[in-house]
């Protein structure tokens, strides 16, 4: 959202600006303020989707290969399918587990 940018964007310059003990105090209030503002909304981010559903957890596995990619691509790309399904959803109107099934 436009405030979380916002406010990261203020934590970024804050803590570049100040002293260390300082930065450190912005850090925590900055993490508060987004607490208590993700407590007065609807879900953000793509546990959002699944939370509308009432799916509370998904699980997945992966099975051992030779794969020579950090975890950092293997999230990227759970995270793309998740927001492509997502997207799909908003297209077709309806819940994209019942095209699994």
């Amino acid at each position: 959202t436009a405030v979380g940018q916002f406010l990261t964007r203020v934590s970024g310059w804050l803590r570049s600006n100040t002293g260390e003990w300082c930065a450190s105090y912005w850090d925590r209030f900055f993490g508060m303020v987004g607490f208590a503002g993700s407590m007065l909304g609807e879900p953000s981010g793509l546990h959002g989707e699944f939370l509308r559903y009432g799916i509370d957890a998904i699980t997945i596995r992966g099975s051992a290969v030779d794969f020579s990619h950090g975890i950092g691509d293997l999230l990227v790309n759970v995270e793309r399918m998740v927001r492509s399904l997502s997207n799909l959803e908003g297209h077709l109107h309806h819940g994209f587990f019942l095209y699994m099934m």
